[in-house]
């Protein structure tokens, strides 16, 4: 490989060369220097004038879409503050064979631990592509590459590879590639996501990277056996001790990505610009801290945190002196409180040879440190539910408590179908603390309150305990005693994706309008009532066709509801202006939501005569009319009796 791997070398940049082609990629435009004899040459080909030179001129191009997103990966990792990036024409050679060349590569980052090789695709607009011939050559580009790489950085190195898309949907097949390869999707979202939190929280923003490439993988050179005190507090074990900012933004985290927008608000409550720089400055001036970071460490069950007992005498009962034993892996401590602190020391010159005070539990309740987040942001701004819903799937996901694990599972899936390019829901759920709009107008409490939490999708509870398991539900024990409750989500993702996907194609144009005017089934009321009927066929189906849900997946279980939903499509086409105003209406409150959701039962019964879910026949009864006359008599008598007395009183008072 030596020819290959010394032109892979010739290809990386460093330093002063990342700064200038951080210039470069930072701008729309491709400029070329051209002799003024051969402008002829360039003008027809969209070259206009950017700067005009005695000889030569300076000639300026619109970067076709897929360049500028190259560029903008490629400068995402730059700004990142990675040492050794790549040049255009970049290739990794991956096998012996000299006559093959490399694979061409994007973007490609490395640093003293990690390497990032990245591959860009985009599209002008949004449309479905199939990339099976690209990801199947990956199968020898990374076994090949990795082994180039490893010679050229070290053994030590960690390399994650990436499949960045721009307005390109990928194909469940492609996603399911992308696993079996360990390769990371990234699509618009992830790109806007980065470049945003470059903008909060500078060079920074790496960690955060790192955090999600390597979730749960050792750091190999991390010192991590540091003195403190041990102690219990509110039931649970906590550790209190100093440490160098680099050493714990290398293990910390903050609350994961959210779905992002413009006015980059799904930060705006964990991280602030400009307190970051004020921080930063302070630091730099000599200013210190002495109030102490808040983290929650995590572990695996059977392997809780190490410590050395120190020997020396002290008057303590309730606390010891340790020598603790940080993990060594990348997002295993959760920054509960002290973002700005530990992030405004990122870009401060004392990172390494400053310590700050931390206070660090040990897998503590999710709800515990839910609690303290909203304790600690009490006098700000209060909290949304929506942000705690999300934060709240964070820390319970994975939790050995079926009701915690069930709350988390039920704001993913949400989460999921919100930030999914290739869900119909895409866009339309409010994730995190970001405001609302015409389109993102599908909140997540209320979708999981009224929704999820009353169809039989995955398992009925009592007492915190499980009862019984419904359509979607999927074991989530795992032989060794923990849990995993993927599987579920992948299926109930596939079932609710194709299941509002027949929905959207069936009412598109109500469904594009949104929030606005004439729109209501992409909001709150259109999506609850079509997830309590999705429940009701389940059962219906269940019951009457016996069909076995556990043997197929989501996909194909939608597909059985199809038939059934129709009555119901049916019947919201008909709605009239006033009776869209009112379907609103009943959205504002859980009466409301009722009505309109027996109203669809109704519908879907007229065609199905068995379909016949709890209360239905009670419900039509007490709002068949039967009682018209009747009430219609009694409020004419009671309308003249109020007139009679009301007159009758201002007679007597004024004559």
């Amino acid at each position: 490989m030596g020819i290959l791997s010394e032109e892979f070398t010739s290809k990386l940049v460093k330093d002063k060369e990342i700064k200038a082609q951080l210039k470069l990629r930072s701008s729309p435009f491709i400029f070329e220097k051209v002799d003024k004899r051969l402008l002829e040459d360039y003008a027809s080909a969209g070259w206009t004038e950017h700067k005009e030179g005695k000889k030569s001129i300076t000639l300026k191009k619109k970067k076709p879409h897929h360049v500028v997103f190259e560029d903008r990966v490629w400068s995402i990792l730059a700004r990142m503050g990675f040492t050794t990036l790549n040049n255009k024409g970049f290739r990794l050679p991956y096998v012996v064979d000299e006559s093959i060349p490399g694979k061409q590569i994007d973007a490609f980052a490395a640093d003293d631990e990690t390497i990032i090789v990245v591959e860009c695709k985009s599209s002008e607009i949004m449309k479905k592509q199939h990339f099976s011939k690209e990801l199947n050559e990956y199968d020898k580009v990374i076994s090949g590459g990795n082994r180039v790489l490893k010679k050229e950085f070290s053994d030590k190195h960690k390399i994650k590879y990436i499949f960045a898309t721009n307005n390109i949907s990928l194909s469940d097949n492609d996603r399911n590639r992308l696993k079996e390869l360990q390769m990371f999707h990234f699509n618009q979202d992830d790109i806007n996501y980065y470049e945003q939190l470059l903008q909060r929280v500078g060079s920074a923003a790496k960690y955060q990277l790192l955090a999600r490439l390597f979730k749960d993988i050792d750091i190999p050179a991390f010192e991590n056996k540091i003195p403190a005190i041990r102690g219990r507090m509110g039931g649970s074990y906590y550790y209190s001790f100093s440490i160098e900012p680099e050493k714990l933004l290398k293990i910390s985290y903050i609350l994961h990505r959210v779905n992002v927008n413009d006015n980059l608000r799904g930060y705006q409550r964990l991280v602030n610009p400009n307190r970051l720089r004020e921080i930063e400055g302070f630091i730099n001036g000599g200013g210190f801290f002495p109030n102490s970071i808040l983290i929650n460490i995590n572990t695996k069950r059977e392997e809780p945190l190490n410590f050395d007992k120190v020997g020396c005498p002290h008057n303590s009962k309730i606390t010891e002196p340790v020598i603790l034993h940080l993990p060594k892996r990348y997002h295993s401590a959760f920054i509960i409180d002290g973002q700005h602190r530990l992030y405004g020391y990122a870009g401060s010159k004392y990172k390494k040879n400053n310590t700050i005070p931390v206070v660090a539990f040990e897998n503590l309740p999710a709800d515990d440190q839910i609690k303290l987040f909203r304790q600690i942001n009490s006098k700000q701004k209060p909290v949304s539910k929506n942000l705690l819903t999300t934060i709240g799937a964070e820390l319970m996901w994975n939790s050995d408590k079926y009701d915690e694990a069930l709350n988390a599972l039920m704001s993913k899936l949400l989460q999921d179908l919100g930030e999914k390019d290739n869900s119909p829901l895409y866009g339309c759920i409010i994730l995190g603390d970001k405001g609302k709009t015409i389109k993102a107008c599908i909140t997540l409490d209320t979708i999981i309150t009224y929704g999820l939490k009353k169809g039989s999708f995955f398992a009925k509870l009592n007492k915190k305990k499980l009862e019984r398991t419904s359509h979607l539900w999927i074991d989530p024990k795992k032989e060794d005693g923990t849990v995993e409750y993927a599987p579920m989500l992948e299926k109930s993702f596939l079932f609710f994706r194709a299941y509002f996907e027949h929905i959207k194609e069936q009412t598109e144009d109500i469904w594009n309008l949104g929030s606005a005017p004439g729109g209501f089934v992409a909001m709150n009321i259109g999506v609850l009532c079509f997830i309590r009927v999705a429940s009701d066929i389940l059962d219906h189906i269940k019951k009457y066709e016996h069909e076995d849900f556990k043997s197929k997946n989501g996909k194909e279980i939608a597909e059985l509801t199809f038939r059934y939903i129709e009555p119901a499509i049916e019947y919201i086409k008909t709605f009239d202006s006033q009776r869209i105003a009112q379907f609103r209406k009943n959205g504002s409150n859980a009466a409301g939501v009722e009505y309109a959701v027996r109203e669809f039962q109704c519908e879907i019964q007229n065609r199905f005569a068995d379909f016949v879910p709890d209360g239905l026949a009670k419900w039509i009864v007490d709002n068949s009319g039967k009682f018209n006359d009747a009430t219609r008599v009694a409020t004419e008598r009671l309308e003249v009796s109020i007139k009679q007395k009301l007159y009758a009183i201002l007679e007597e008072k004024f004559g």
